[in-house]
């Protein structure tokens, strides 16, 4: 799919912005309609005629403006939120929205998620997907649903029959009728032929989504009760459902609290003369006021607010639209009660503990049958950075929009992804950088942003500077990693995951061109590696959702296959063992670790190479240990295991398997202890790590993936330790480690022993001899192909 013409990005030295409303407001006082008159008393004429036949249609139509030689169409909830609505400025002072580019972004992409088509006097193109298919494809390749859905459709034909020709409703809206193919006259009213898809909109904090969103499409809806036509206009009284939710109390209690005050300071109001003493005034608040029971307010029970129109012996005649307002706790999926929402709105998404859950949960809340056609509302996901370990989910949902029924547009920020949803960069954030008609000034814009992120990075330290870049991000990476107190390298991880696991639906990511999914089997001879070639199990490589595992078996993930008749004292299995059998919501760990060797391969060294997480939960306990046991025949490796449970001790007691551990290595353990003296230790194989040894370990762990892996001759360094990490559950782990919360992080814990490996062997390589030099070890990608099996006998000093 093409994206448009026009050049959207804004270089400055090593960093760029992109332009999502590439057209430049001449004008902004063309766009402004709120000149409203005063005191007019709603039972004249003139009050009709200037809010129901002129203002409130442009609300619900939307309206064109003449933007200097420019017909530019003002989509109806920006109309609306612009024209109608009062905020609080940055002074706190209450004041009419200034129209911004920032505006014209936001409203864009929520009117392309409501459905927009194309506009009904447009001859000759149209934005409706149903014709982006038969251009394609051919009319014969819908389906019966899409053929159902074409039949309803309007305005597709150009005046000769044929259809119209279609461009995509974003790059249409952004630049296309305003630039490429600029019109000189007004293309009037939109059409909505187009599935209703959700939306998810992170940005930089300051850049007015919660102003946008809960004034602009919140509230519209509430007083509208989606109404999309003037000539239905009667229906702004129907009942519709409208669900707000946040696991943030505050910032719900904030953005709530703009329709509250919106709502009491509605233009048009009137207080009617009163005709006799001692009658009591009768007020006009405004030709949208809707009587209400409930209040615009939030509370931990929730709370709803509700149309209502009475008859004179007090039974109801009419119940509109209810807004439902919870705070969602971390078991809260299900934003409200009732049936068939038209919004469901969520602020703060990065901090919702389990937002791919909520979508689940309301999915069919927001439509009345099974296929993308039957949805009548959407879920909008808001966010400005978030907590380390909910945040996965944000990401997921932005990172993949269709999977999620969001609106996709193109990912300007990452060539190896080709869609997301919308992203407002930092450059957006402040009217500093913008020009008198509220143009971002992007050059200006990136320049401030570098220069103080140079400056914040020589003084602060690296959480609060991490924060800065969360909450500040030029790309949507830097809102996407989480941002918390750790020894680790977080912003490296974070992009060196992003950059392995980019184009993975398109199969195309690093990950899985290094990557072998399979399992190690028994035979014969000793021990396989079987490759998945079917694709038919499921390796486990995300961190934050293992209780809501269905299946928890995991894989082996296999990075380079190992030396035929590996030395021993080249690989080491670092092994976090589970400690009881059957279901359970831990997982063990096994990592196997190569250490150097002194010969000119140019395999893998102080790597790691395989992994594995996962648990058996069909057997008993033994079938998990033996997956260590494999890994030990397989690369001719000892096991060093933590024993902060027992049971795989014990299991190495009963099966006497003492050739299978490493020794406990005391000298390690006495410096990770820090008392000058042996610890007593109940076993003499791995190590039970108390406080202080996990801290050392931490940190040596912080070390030892920044330690220099190749550095080029003028001694630039060119590759670190981290970027040879592979497995993303074991990167996303580090990102979001917390070490008072350990227990909870199985692969970070199996990689807590590798400092006491390292401490052991610090200066020791393991010798090779190659059999032929002019025939060195194949790499990853050659050993891989074509092959389905390789087998390993079991070494001497291995066997039973």
């Amino acid at each position: 799919m093409e994206w448009g013409r026009v050049n959207r990005i804004i270089n400055y030295e090593d960093h760029f912005a992109v332009d999502l409303f590439p057209y430049k407001i001449k004008g902004r006082e063309n766009f402004y309609d709120r000149d409203h008159p005063e005191k007019l008393s709603p039972s004249s004429l003139s009050y009709k005629k200037y809010w129901k036949s002129n203002f409130i249609k442009k609300c619900i139509n939307g309206n064109w403006v003449n933007d200097n030689d420019t017909w530019v169409y003002m989509m109806p909830k920006l109309f609306f939120y612009i024209n109608y609505v009062t905020v609080p400025d940055e002074h706190k002072n209450i004041i009419q929205p200034r129209l911004m580019d920032n505006e014209f972004i936001i409203f864009t992409y929520s009117f392309c998620a409501d459905g927009f088509s194309g506009f009904e006097d447009d001859p000759d193109i149209t934005c409706n997907e149903l014709v982006e298919i038969i251009e394609r494809k051919g009319e014969d390749s819908l389906s019966f649903i899409q053929k159902k859905q074409l039949e309803k459709s309007t305005h597709l034909k150009k005046a000769d029959g044929t259809y119209k020709d279609y461009v995509n409703a974003w790059e249409y809206l952004t630049e296309y009728y305003l630039i490429t193919n600029k019109r000189d006259f007004p293309l009037g009213n939109p059409i909505y032929d187009n599935p209703i898809r959700n939306e998810i909109i992170l940005t930089a904090r300051g850049s007015h989504k919660s102003y946008d969103k809960f004034l602009g499409e919140a509230y519209y809806e509430f007083l509208f009760s989606g109404v999309r036509d003037y000539n239905s206009l009667n229906n702004i009284v129907n009942p519709i459902l409208i669900g707000i939710g946040s696991s943030e109390s505050k910032a719900l209690s904030r953005s709530v609290s703009l329709i509250s005050r919106a709502y009491q300071a509605m233009p048009g109001q009137y207080e009617f003369p009163i005709k006799k003493k001692g009658d009591k005034a009768i007020r006009n608040y405004g030709p949208l006021y809707k009587k209400i029971r409930g209040t615009w307010t939030t509370s931990t029970s929730g709370s709803s607010i509700q149309h209502i129109v009475k008859a004179k012996d007090g039974t109801s005649l009419i119940e509109g639209a209810m807004a439902q307002i919870m705070i969602m706790g971390p078991n809260d999926e299900k934003i409200g009660a009732g049936d068939r929402f038209k919004l469901i709105l969520i602020e703060e998404c990065g901090f919702s503990r389990n937002l791919k859950k909520i979508y689940s949960s309301n999915r069919d809340s927001l439509r009345v049958g099974d296929t993308i056609y039957d949805k009548v509302g959407k879920q909008v996901m808001i966010g400005t950075g978030g907590i380390a370990e909910f945040i996965g989910d944000s990401k997921d949902i932005f990172e993949n929009p269709k999977g999620f029924e969001v609106y996709p547009i193109p990912n300007y920020w990452d060539k190896n992804s080709k869609e997301c949803g919308l992203f407002l960069s930092t450059v957006y954030k402040t009217e500093s950088f913008k020009d008198k008609q509220g143009n971002t000034l992007y050059k200006q814009a990136l320049e401030e942003t570098i220069k103080t992120r140079v400056f914040n990075k020589a003084t602060k330290d690296r959480e609060s500077f991490g924060k800065d870049i969360m909450f500040n991000p030029l790309y949507p990476k830097e809102l996407l990693r989480p941002s918390h107190k750790s020894p680790l390298p977080i912003v490296e991880l974070s992009d060196h995951l992003h950059e392995l696991m980019s184009g993975i639906n398109e199969g195309s990511s690093i990950f899985q061109k290094r990557c072998a999914v399979g399992t190690l089997n028994y035979t014969m001879n000793g021990v396989e590696f079987r490759k998945d070639n079917k694709n038919l199990l499921h390796p486990i490589l995300h961190w934050g959702n293992d209780s809501d595992l269905e299946n928890k078996e995991g894989a082996w993930l296999l990075f380079e296959q190992p030396f035929d008749n590996p030395p021993e004292g080249l690989y080491y299995i670092l092994y976090d063992p589970i400690q009881q059998t059957g279901e359970g919501t831990s997982l063990q760990s096994i990592i196997v670790y190569k250490h150097f060797f002194n010969n000119g391969d140019q395999s893998m060294q102080d790597a790691i190479v395989a992994s594995y997480i996962g648990r058996k939960t069909q057997g008993n306990i033994d079938l998990n240990f033996e997956e260590a046991i494999k890994a030990a025949k397989y690369y001719n490796a000892k096991i060093f295991s933590e024993n902060t449970a027992n049971a795989f001790a014990e299991y190495v007691l009963r099966k006497e398997f003492f050739d299978f551990v490493l020794p406990t290595p005391m000298a390690a353990v006495v410096l990770a202890n820090g008392t000058g003296r042996i610890i007593k230790q109940a076993y003499t194989f791995g190590v039970k790590p108390n406080e202080r040894m996990n801290g050392w370990s931490i940190n040596k762990i912080a070390e030892w993936l920044l330690r220099p892996d190749k550095v080029g001759d003028d001694g630039i360094i060119l590759r670190r330790n981290y970027q040879k990490i592979y497995d993303p559950r074991l990167l996303s782990e580090l990102i979001n480690f917390d070490i008072n919360d350990k227990t909870n992080f199985d692969a970070v814990s199996a990689l807590m022993l590798l400092p006491y490996i390292l401490n052991s062997n610090e200066g020791v390589s393991v010798g090779i001899a190659l059999d032929d030099e002019d025939d060195p070890y194949l790499k990853y990608e050659q050993k891989y192909r074509d092959m389905v099996y390789t087998s390993r006998p079991v070494s001497k000093f291995l066997s039973y």
